[in-house]
């Protein structure tokens, strides 16, 4: 009975020995698909990328509402930001003498003469502006200057036939044509420089309507587009009336 017994425990010990190593087995291959898994999960996932910065454009100037610049006497502003179109600066001096405020680009070329006075000025001018980038005014004065350079555009302006008066120069405000040949009828009664120019909205030069010494009166002829916005830019010492037909 003895051997017989200790056979039996024997064939006992090597199957309880076998059955661990099976459950050993079973479980490290479980872990071994668990983290293949998980590997392969995590390598799948996929990343986002944003495309925001890639599809605005880099680098491009844009208008930043008026630039308000003011000042006393002589005296370079601080560089501002310039979008591609069209701005025009509202001017007020009360030097009493000679005004003079001149636009340059970041390289420091003249883009415009704003004002040339020896008097005291209320008014405006429109300035074409070619590329979009940083700008300053270079102010000759001996008094209190004040410069609003506003580049935005009215979506809704009114039609043709219109009028416009003023004295000195000045930037009217904007309008539009039905899609015409206009007569521009020009009376000026000073006796200094007077010039009329005709730009759109996107600051190109249409037409010289007027270039002479007052006193003045003549009627100009230009081609209209239906759907555009145009301003007239007068530059002028004295009164004068502009009447679109």
């Amino acid at each position: 009975m003895a051997p017989g017994r200790s056979s039996l425990k024997a064939v006992r010990s090597l199957l309880v020995f076998s059955l661990c190593v099976s459950i050993w087995s079973v479980a490290v291959i479980a872990a071994g698909c668990g983290s293949n898994s998980s590997s392969k999960s995590a390598s799948s996932k996929p990343t986002s990328t944003s495309t925001q910065a890639s599809t605005s454009p880099s680098g491009a100037a844009q208008p930043q509402g008026p630039v308000l610049l003011s000042g006393g006497g002589s005296m370079t502003t601080q560089p501002f930001t310039l979008a591609k179109g069209i701005a025009v600066s509202q001017m007020l001096y009360s030097g009493g003498s000679n005004f003079k405020a001149e636009l340059r680009n970041s390289s420091g070329r003249l883009v415009d003469v704003l004002a040339d006075v020896n008097t005291n000025i209320t008014g405006s001018t429109a300035t074409g502006i070619s590329s979009a980038g940083l700008y300053e005014v270079t102010v000759t004065a001996t008094g209190a200057w004040e410069i609003d350079i506003d580049e935005s555009v009215p979506q809704v302006v009114p039609f043709t036939p219109l009028q416009f008066t003023g004295t000195g120069p000045i930037a009217t405000e904007y309008f539009q044509s039905s899609g015409k040949n206009t007569d521009f009828v020009i009376n000026f009664t000073g006796t200094s420089k007077l010039t009329v120019k005709l730009l759109n909205s996107t600051g190109q030069a249409v037409q010289e309507l007027a270039d002479a010494t007052g006193p003045y009166n003549a009627t100009a002829t230009a081609p209209l587009q239906s759907g555009v916005r145009y301003l007239i830019d007068v530059e002028a010492v004295g009164a004068w009336t502009i009447k679109v037909n």
